[in-house]
């Protein structure tokens, strides 16, 4: 088992993972599927992979880290075409974090820690991205 302090970067990732949003209810208004967008979203933020982790292994790590693509995968699949970019880079960000973990057999202490944090950073960059959108169009 991995101590919580070395999950510190991990940890913070995957708090940004979750994506708050107030509203419940979607109107679609082009290409891209608004309502099962909004949905996906609230479906990650209601079931955050991380939140049972304060500890964890490599396996909990990656089960954790699939399941959060899983749900990015779904939320970048259903984006309406003016969010589509938005998601398309949430995919890549998570896929990217997926990238430096693998390299490391999910194992923070064998992280890059200077790559690992420039991939965070997008990848934060990118949930708030997707949480302003998601924000703006599912009311």
């Amino acid at each position: 088992m991995i101590r919580a302090a070395r999950l510190r970067p991990i940890a913070l990732v995957g708090a940004l993972a979750i994506v708050t949003v107030g509203a419940t209810s979607c109107t679609d208004d082009g290409g891209g599927d608004l309502e099962a967008f909004c949905d996906a979203v609230h479906d990650l933020a209601d079931n955050d992979p991380f939140a049972h982790l304060a500890v964890a292994s490599p396996e909990e790590m990656q089960t954790a880290f699939g399941q959060l693509r899983d749900g990015v995968a779904t939320i970048a699949s259903a984006a309406p075409d003016d969010i589509r970019g938005r998601a398309d880079r949430y995919l890549d960000a998570v896929d990217d974090l997926i990238g430096q973990l693998r390299g490391a057999a999910f194992d923070p202490r064998d992280l890059d820690t200077l790559s690992y944090r420039t991939a965070a950073s997008e990848y934060e960059a990118a949930a708030v991205s997707i949480e302003n959108a998601a924000e703006s169009a599912c009311n």
